[in-house]
């Protein structure tokens, strides 16, 4: 038994779903292609998309670290300012 052209597999045209549409192997093959070639383009556009978040994230926690940073020395030089006796000091304009 050979292989016809013109499988017996319908599918409605979209706006027309009364009147079925053969898919020939050459429709098949091209739609195949394409799913092929989609689905490379979408692989390719993951891996960038996930270098970028990688690269982020390293720049998230170094910028966490900045601000840990400032917050201990803000809390340092908070600290000394409350130790300080204001009324010993002289102003600056003297």
């Amino acid at each position: 038994m050979t292989q016809s052209k013109t499988r017996s597999v319908f599918r409605p045209c979209p706006g027309e779903e009364d009147l079925p549409v053969p898919l020939t192997v050459e429709i098949l093959e091209t739609r195949l292609i394409q799913a092929e070639s989609l689905a490379m383009h979408l692989q390719r556009d993951f891996e960038t998309l996930n270098s970028v978040v990688l690269e982020q994230q390293k720049v998230i926690e170094r910028l966490q670290l900045a601000l840990s940073r400032v917050d201990d020395r803000l809390a340092r030089l908070g600290a000394e300012d409350e130790t300080r006796d204001l009324q010993a000091e002289r102003p600056p304009h003297y």
